[in-house]
């Protein structure tokens, strides 16, 4: 724990097997490399019962060509939470052709259920995602 700068008044967190908790989800590869793909606030139990990252949806969105950036968000559905994603587009997308993406990339429970395609995304006065905008947006847009 040295270097993180905790005040000798402040106790540092407690550590598991010589780790820090952190709110932070990965994986650890049988050769023990590390790779995080996101943290515990950042997912949604769906109304399918899975636990989603929106992290991972939104990687999954943005590594397509034209997808400069992606929301996940969760909407609030008949039978629980489900998922909705506004997308900046930077080029010729449609959501089409990104539903057609994630069924190659993505377990069909983790598949937004509303897509909708922005030249921005709402921002807040710090320049971070409003994400109550973007659910607004996209309950608007829901079928």
């Amino acid at each position: 724990m040295d270097g993180y700068g905790f005040p000798p008044v402040l106790e540092p967190p407690e550590t598991v097997d010589g780790w820090w908790g952190t709110p932070d989800i990965g994986r650890l590869s049988a050769d023990a490399h590390l790779t995080v793909s996101g943290r515990l606030d950042d997912t949604f139990r769906t109304s399918s019962g899975h636990l989603v990252n929106s992290g991972s949806v939104a990687a999954a969105l943005e590594g397509y060509p034209g997808v400069a950036e992606a929301a996940v968000v969760p909407l609030a559905g008949a039978t629980g939470p489900e998922l909705g994603v506004p997308v900046e587009r930077i080029g010729d997308v449609s959501v089409a052709e990104l539903r057609r993406h994630l069924a190659r990339t993505l377990p069909d429970w983790s598949r937004p259920r509303v897509i909708k395609l922005a030249t921005a995304l709402p921002r807040l006065a710090n320049g971070r995602i409003d994400r109550r905008a973007c659910i607004e947006i996209l309950q608007e847009a829901a079928p």
